[in-house]
């Protein structure tokens, strides 16, 4: 699968301090002499530092724990016990809802981290989706499940060909979702019905999986990332291929905005194509690998790498604005809210900069 894969390539070392000391704003980082707003040590590596609500940043870490944290200060507001996490956190209806190694998802309340319930599937590192009342969750056990997302019982499950190796997506009434048989699926969303699917890649199941999927606002098109060095550009509704941009390995989701699609490569690449034909507007290298999904807000878009680098890149042009090092590969999709953008790295720290520069 997509994580496993990751993993092979990039074995993450996890430090023996299980600190959990906050830093508050103005307090210097210790990897580097800059001063930063906030910076948050968990007891292993971070992947999934994604949802901003409230007022509060969720994330999980590999020390087998989510955290709530003030994402003013850093704060921890509260912790709760799982498994390792790899799937980012999604809120609605005042519960976070999150997948983990522990073979469980978990609907945690928002405000207090209290179990509203959880439900055992398998091993999930998929993103979760929210819609229709129901929570969709692809898991590893080759199943797609969609659960009543006040309760957590099972209103249908449905078994596809693989383990999901990417995010997944609701619109239209169907759910799109990637998997390591090299396949798309759109499943109708009340009912998990197959509507249609489309192979992408070669024939031999892995490494060639499908690594990200985001569904484009204009023109009617599901973008996809995929290992066999491919961008596709699928129809919607039938999932006819629309058009086709190989760069190299993609590990990365891609990110649509203002018509134009971001996406990271195994190549040292950051690329931005043009949403409705994937002609190339931009590439810029930068020093490592690329996993993380990138982010896109204040005409920046933002992305971590294997460099141990996050880096804010010109959306127009591709120009870096700003970078900072961090002590560990930065895999997790940033999240930018507040005039702040987030970030987890493999060296367990949640990193709090500011948008508009960076470090300062």
């Amino acid at each position: 699968m997509l994580v496993a894969a990751y993993l092979l390539r990039f074995p993450i070392g996890f430090p023996e301090s299980d600190s959990t000391t906050g830093k508050r704003p103005g307090s210097a980082d210790p990897t580097t002499t800059q001063v930063l707003p906030w910076t948050y040590t968990t007891g292993g590596d971070i992947h999934s530092v994604r949802a901003v609500a409230g007022g509060l940043l969720y994330v999980g870490s590999a020390d087998n724990k989510m955290y709530a944290l003030e994402a003013a200060t850093g704060k921890v507001r509260w912790t709760h016990t799982t498994g390792d996490i790899h799937s980012d956190p999604v809120i609605a209806g005042g519960l976070v809802y999150v997948g983990s190694a522990d073979n469980k998802v978990y609907a945690l309340e928002a405000v207090t981290g209290k179990v509203r319930w959880t439900r055992t599937t398998s091993v999930v590192h998929s993103l979760l989706s929210v819609a229709n009342g129901l929570v969709y969750v692809g898991s590893a056990d080759n199943k797609m499940y969609a659960l009543e997302a006040a309760t957590g019982k099972v209103r249908w499950t449905r078994g596809i060909g693989g383990t999901f190796a990417s995010n997944l997506d609701v619109a239209n009434g169907l759910v799109y979702v990637g998997s390591a048989d090299n396949k798309v699926y759109a499943l109708e969303a009340v009912t998990g019905k197959v509507r249609w699917t489309r192979t992408i890649g070669d024939s031999v199941p892995l490494p060639d999986a499908v690594s990200g999927l985001f569904i484009g606002s204009a023109g009617g098109l599901l973008y996809v990332g995929s290992v066999d060095g491919n961008v596709y550009a699928l129809d919607v509704a039938t999932g006819k291929v629309r058009w086709t941009r190989t760069i190299q390995d993609v590990y990365s989701g891609p990110a649509v905005a203002n018509g134009l699609l971001y996406i990271g490569s195994f190549d040292g690449n950051v690329y931005a194509l043009d949403a409705a034909t994937g002609e190339v507007r931009w590439t810029h290298s930068i020093g490592g690998d690329v996993a993380s999904t990138p982010s896109v807000g204040n005409g920046l878009v933002y992305v971590g790498s294997t460099d141990n680098k996050v880096y804010a890149l010109e959306a127009a042009t591709g120009k870096v604005r700003w970078t900072h090092t961090t002590g560990g590969n930065v895999a997790s999709t940033p999240s930018v809210a507040n005039g702040l953008v987030y970030v987890g790295s493999a060296d367990n720290k949640v990193y709090a900069l500011d948008a508009a520069t960076g470090p300062g």
